[in-house]
């Protein structure tokens, strides 16, 4: 999993690259996501949860293929 500018996160503990999305359902990671834009992440060494940024391109919607004539 990458960050914003491209680099590959770290657990914040063991400094493992090993990291997914987390299957949070609490309300703690439904008002850091509404809030402060940020997803549940997971360590898959140390099973450390924390929060990574969503990117902003993340948030957009794809632009419409153009039909050509």
């Amino acid at each position: 999993m990458r960050d914003r500018s491209g680099a590959k996160i770290e657990c914040p503990v063991c400094q493992s690259k090993d990291i997914h999305y987390s299957n949070t359902s609490n309300f703690a990671s439904f008002a850091m996501g509404m809030i402060f834009n940020a997803d549940a992440v997971r360590c898959g060494a140390c099973r450390h949860v924390f929060y990574k940024r969503t990117a902003a391109e993340d948030e957009t919607e794809p632009e419409p293929k153009s039909k050509r004539r």
